[in-house]
């Protein structure tokens, strides 16, 4: 039994450029991957050429991911290549964060407005 190869996107060739700090492009990446992952592709995701990534771009691009597939789909189909080692971090962050976001978003949620009101 023969398996297809991997997808790979290239983040800099879905946003254009090396920094990854704007929201909307994050959301160009998820929907690139979501695309492939909803094909049940494997997918890889490159971040050959970055030069610099922000929490709340992986939050989106990847995080968001949480709310469409389930962990295991995720873990089998999906993986990230040629990432900086300080950015390693923010992506673990991301993906926790996104996890338990999307497994209670409404308590998240509310929980997030009660604290923005008490300031």
């Amino acid at each position: 039994m023969t398996t297809a190869q991997p997808t790979i996107i290239h983040i800099v060739d879905v946003i254009e450029g090396p920094i990854c700090v704007d929201a909307q492009d994050g959301e160009k990446v998820f929907e690139a991957i979501k695309y492939h992952l909803k094909n049940h592709e494997n997918v890889i995701l490159s971040f050959e050429g970055v030069e610099f990534v922000i929490s709340a771009f992986l939050n989106v691009a990847i995080g968001k991911l949480y709310g469409d597939f389930t962990e295991e789909s995720i873990k089998e189909n999906f993986r990230v290549e040629h990432m900086k080692q300080e950015d390693v971090i923010k992506l673990e962050r991301a993906i926790k964060n996104g996890k338990a976001f999307y497994k209670n978003p409404e308590a998240i949620t509310r929980i997030f407005l009660e604290s923005v009101d008490e300031v």
